[in-house]
C-alpha cells in the first residue's frame, strides 16, 4: 500500500505543476475527461459524462479533440436511465451539476456555462465566461439569488444572470481558480491558486476580505454558522470569521506532534461537531470544529484521498483514487470490514480512477469514476456495491420540474 502511495502523488504533483505552468492545459496528447460529482433533487440523480461516441482522456490533458459530454438523469429507485441530454458541443465536465427550477446547469472545460432544460430538453444555452479569452472551467457553479456564481482558470469570480447567463460582475483573483463557489448571507466565499480565500459581496463582486492561507485553495471553503472553514495544500485546516476572516484556529500549529503528510485537496466533512478531513496521504484527520485540536486519528484509509467523503448513519464513508471504498465507524474512529475495491467488479476496471466528491442520498453513497467513467451505488449497512445507469428506468415518468435550487457545497476535485 505505501508503494502505491509513493506512485500516486508524484503523478498527482507532476500533473498540478504541468497544468498550472501552461495555463490550465497539460500539454499532453490526451484529451480532458471529465468527472463530474452527482446532484440529487426528487429522486432524481443528475451527473455529466462522456457521450457514447466520446474517447477516453486523462487528467486535465488539452492534446487532440475533447470527447463530448452529456448529461444524465437517473432513477435513484431502480438506478435506470430516465434521460440523456446532449450539451451540444466538444468539451467535459468536472462540476457537479446544480439544479433550479426546470433547469441545470452545467460548467465545461471548454471554458462555457450551459443552461440545460432538463424537462423539455432541446438545446442546451452555452455561453463563454469570456468570450475574448476562455479558458476553462474546473469547478462547478452555485446558484443564490437568481444569480450563477462561478469561476475559471482566467482567475476571475464570475456572477451571471440565472435565465440569460449575461455577466452581471466579476472580480479578479491573484491566481487560477479550480474550486467551487460557495454562498451564505449575501457573501461568496472562493479559493484561489495565489494561496487566498475570498469573501466577495455577492450583489456587486466588491471584496469583503482576504485570507492567505499559505497553500493553494482547490476545495471548496465550508460554511457553518458564523465559521468558514478552509482546507489548503499549505497542508493546514482553517477556521475563520465569516465576517472578517480573522483566524479562529489552524490545524496544525507549527508544534503539534501529528502533522499532515500532503494536501488537504477535498473538502472536509462536517459531523457531530468535528471536521472529517481526508488527505492526499491517504489519512483522514478529525479535528473539532470549535478549536482545531485533534480528536482522533489520523484515520488511516490507504491510498490517496481526493474525494470529498460523505457522513452516513453514524459512519464516514471515503474512496481512496484507485477504487477502495472504506466505511469508518464514527462512534471508534475504526476502520469497519475490510474495503471493498471497486476494480474487482467487472472486467474493465483495471484502471479505475475515484476524484469526484461522493454523494449520499436515501441511505446509499453514489460514487462517479472514471476510466471507465461509471456510477456505483453503495449500501453502508450492508456492504455491498451495485452498477447504476447501466440500462433505462422502468419508470414511465418522466423528469418534472425541480421546483427549488440545490446548491453545491463541496469541489471538483480534479
Amino acid at each position: 500500500m505505501k508503494r502505491k502511495i509513493l506512485l500516486t502523488l508524484p503523478l498527482v504533483a507532476a500533473s498540478l505543476a504541468l497544468v498550472v505552468s501552461t495555463g490550465g492545459c497539460a500539454s499532453t496528447a490526451i484529451a480532458a475527461q471529465g468527472w463530474s460529482g452527482i446532484a440529487s433533487v426528487n429522486g432524481k440523480l443528475y451527473y455529466t459524462a462522456l457521450s457514447a461516441t466520446g474517447g477516453g482522456g486523462g487528467f486535465l490533458g488539452c492534446g487532440g479533440t475533447p470527447p463530448a459530454s452529456e448529461l444524465i438523469i437517473l432513477n435513484s429507485t431502480d438506478g435506470g436511465v430516465l434521460s440523456t441530454l446532449d450539451l451540444g458541443d466538444s468539451t467535459v465536465s468536472y462540476g457537479i451539476p446544480v439544479l433550479s427550477g426546470d433547469y441545470a446547469f452545467i460548467t465545461g472545460y471548454n471554458g462555457k456555462v450551459y443552461r440545460v432544460n432538463v424537462v423539455s430538453g432541446g438545446q442546451p444555452l452555452g455561453v463563454y465566461l469570456d468570450t475574448d479569452n476562455p479558458r476553462s472551467i474546473v469547478g462547478g457553479a452555485v446558484i443564490a439569488d437568481s444569480r450563477l456564481f462561478v469561476a475559471s482558470l482566467d482567475g476571475y469570480v464570475y456572477a451571471l444572470n440565472q435565465d440569460t447567463l449575461a455577466r452581471l460582475w466579476r472580480f479578479q483573483t491573484g491566481g487560477e481558480i479550480w474550486s467551487t463557489p460557495i454562498v451564505a448571507n449575501g457573501t461568496v466565499y472562493i479559493g484561489s491558486f495565489d494561496k487566498k480565500v475570498y469573501a466577495l459581496d455577492a450583489a456587486t463582486g466588491d471584496e469583503k476580505w482576504s485570507f492567505d492561507a499559505g497553500g493553494a485553495v482547490v476545495a471548496t471553503p465550508l460554511v457553518s454558522g458564523d465559521t468558514v472553514f478552509v482546507a489548503s495544500l499549505g497542508r493546514n485546516l482553517f477556521a475563520l470569521d465569516a465576517n472578517s476572516g480573522e483566524v479562529l484556529w489552524q490545524y496544525p500549529l507549527p508544534s503539534s506532534s501529528v502533522q499532515p503528510g500532503n494536501w488537504f485537496w477535498a473538502t472536509p466533512v462536517l459531523d457531530g461537531g468535528y471536521l472529517y478531513a481526508p488527505n492526499t496521504d491517504g489519512r483522514i484527520y478529525v479535528v473539532s470544529a470549535q478549536d482545531g485540536t485533534l480528536h482522533a486519528g489520523p484515520v488511516k484509509i490507504g491510498d490517496s484521498l481526493v474525494s470529498s467523503p460523505v457522513a452516513i448513519n453514524g459512519n464516514i464513508v471515503a474512496v481512496t483514487v484507485s477504487g477502495e471504498i472504506y466505511t469508518v465507524d464514527i462512534s471508534t474512529m475504526q476502520v469497519s470490514g475490510n474495503p471493498y475495491n471497486l476494480r474487482t467488479i467487472g472486467t474493465d476496471n483495471s484502471a479505475i480512477v475515484v476524484r469526484a466528491p461522493l454523494l449520499s442520498d436515501g441511505g446509499f453513497v453514489y460514487i462517479h469514476t472514471s476510466n471507465p467513467g461509471k456510477v456505483y451505488k453503495f449500501d453502508p449497512a450492508q456492504k455491498t456495491v451495485t452498477e447504476v445507469g447501466t440500462s433505462p428506468s422502468s419508470s414511465t415518468t418522466t423528469p418534472t420540474s425541480t421546483v427549488s435550487t440545490v446548491t453545491v457545497t463541496v469541489t471538483t476535485t480534479a
